[in-house]
C-alpha cells in the first residue's frame, strides 16, 4: 500500500502536467521500508516543486485524467483525497501491528494517551480450549442418557410396534452414533467457531458450526451482567458472561468459557459502561 503511494504520485501527478521523480507501475515493491520512504519523499518533493511553478490560470487549465476533462486543480485535490484514503488504511494497519502511527497531519491518538492495547480489543476474543472438554463430557451424559432411551424402546416397544420401518437396533444404533459424534467431534467444531469481541459501541459475538449467528449487543443497553458457573464450569476454571439488555428483563447473550478472572474483568468493564 505505501508502494502504491509512491507510484500514484507519479501516475496522477503526471494526468495535472506536472514532472514527477516516481517510480513507473512495472517496479517491483522493494523489500525493505528505507527505499519506499526515499522514493517517496523525491516524487513529494518534485510535486511541490511542480505546484508552485502553477498559477491561478494554470490550476484552472483542463487536462486528461484517465479519459476525462478535469480542471487541473480538481486533480490535485483527487490526489490530495487519494492519499489520506490510504494513508488512514496504513494508519490502520500500523496499529493492528503495534506500531506507531506517524504524526502526518497533526497530533496522533497515540498523543492524547490513545491505548494500543484497548486497540488489540478489535481483535476477535477465542473462548477458552478447556471448555471443549466440559462440552464433551455434558453431551457424553445426554447421549448416554438419550442411548439409553432408544435401548429401552427397542426392547420394551419397538418389538410391539408393527408399523416400525427399519430393522431391529437400527434406530438405536443410529442413535449411539450420533451422540458419539456429538460427543467427540462437535465440541471441538463448535469451540473454532465461537468467538467475540468488545467494540467501542457494542459487544460482538459469533457462533455456529452449521448455521453461523453473529449477533451485536449495544454496549449502552447492557443493563446488568451476570458471571454463571455451572458444576462442569467449576471443575475446569470456568465461567460464562450473560449480558441482559434494558427493554427485556431477559438474558440477551451469553459468552461461554472464560476463565473466571476473564469473565469477572468483563463484567466489571461493561457493567462500568452502565453505571456511566
Amino acid at each position: 500500500m505505501a508502494w502504491h503511494l509512491v507510484q500514484s504520485l507519479g501516475s496522477i501527478g503526471a494526468r495535472a502536467g506536472l514532472q514527477v521523480d516516481a517510480p513507473p507501475k512495472d517496479v517491483r515493491v522493494p523489500g525493505a521500508s528505507a527505499p519506499i520512504v526515499e522514493a517517496y519523499e523525491r516524487a513529494a518533493a518534485t510535486i511541490l516543486d511542480g505546484v508552485r511553478s502553477l498559477d491561478e490560470a494554470d490550476l484552472a487549465e483542463a487536462t486528461d485524467v484517465y479519459g476525462e476533462e478535469w480542471p487541473r486543480g480538481h486533480t490535485l485535490r483527487v490526489l490530495i483525497d487519494h492519499e489520506i484514503h490510504h494513508r488512514g488504511q496504513i494508519v490502520t494497519l500500523m496499529r493492528r501491528a503495534r506500531l506507531r502511527p506517524s504524526s502526518l497531519y497533526g497530533p496522533v491518538a497515540e498523543d492524547g494517551g490513545f491505548d494500543l492495547d484497548a486497540f488489540e480489543d478489535l481483535r476477535p476474543c477465542p473462548i477458552h480450549p478447556r471448555i471443549r472438554v466440559a462440552w464433551m463430557i455434558e453431551n457424553g451424559i445426554w447421549g448416554l442418557i438419550f442411548t439409553g432411551l432408544a435401548v429401552a424402546a427397542e426392547l420394551l416397544w419397538i418389538p410391539d410396534w408393527g408399523w416400525w420401518p427399519v430393522g431391529p437396533w437400527v434406530a438405536a444404533g443410529a442413535v449411539a452414533v450420533f451422540m458419539l459424534l456429538r460427543t467427540v467431534v462437535w465440541p471441538t467444531l463448535e469451540w473454532r467457531a465461537w468467538s467475540y469481541v468488545v467494540r467501542g459501541h457494542d459487544v460482538v459475538l459469533q457462533h455456529g458450526v452449521i448455521w453461523r449467528v453473529r449477533r451485536s449487543v449495544p454496549r449502552p443497553r447492557i443493563q446488568h451482567v451476570d458471571v454463571k458457573s455451572g458444576p462442569l464450569d467449576r471443575a475446569f476454571g470456568l465461567a460464562k458472561c450473560t449480558l441482559y439488555t434494558a427493554g427485556t428483563g431477559e438474558e440477551d447473550a451469553t459468552i461461554p468459557g472464560l476463565v473466571h478472572e476473564q469473565a469477572e474483568e468483563l463484567r466489571e468493564r461493561l457493567i462500568g459502561d452502565a453505571a456511566s
